[in-house]
């Protein structure tokens, strides 16, 4: 009896972490469904709403530039409040903004 007792807990364990052939395929498939589920109830509709928020950030970003060209047709950046008409002053101070930004934090 012990040895069976024995038996059913290898089972179980190498099913639960994956293990073993394709006699222990029962429970890890059951791990990957719900790994799978999982995704499609929660991961993926996040994941979906953040790319969303961004594409929106990104259009709004794009009307911007697009009024600042018909108002102003040479090259000026602002950073901080701070008005950049040189490409590489402004492009500098920009990379810098950047690295202190957290990742996924918007500045409007």
């Amino acid at each position: 009896m012990h040895q069976i007792n024995l038996s059913i807990r290898y089972i179980y364990l190498t099913k639960t972490a994956g293990f073993g052939g394709w006699e222990f395929d029962g429970l890890y498939y059951d791990s990957q469904r719900y790994s799978l589920e999982d995704n499609i109830v929660v991961r993926f509709p996040k994941l979906i709403k953040a790319a969303t928020e961004k594409a929106e950030c990104v259009r709004e970003d794009m009307k911007t530039v697009d009024k600042g060209l018909l108002t102003e047709p040479e090259f000026a950046i602002t950073v901080r409040g701070v008005k950049f008409k040189e490409r590489v002053d402004g492009g500098t101070s920009m990379l810098e903004a950047i690295s202190k930004c957290k990742n996924g934090e918007t500045t409007h």
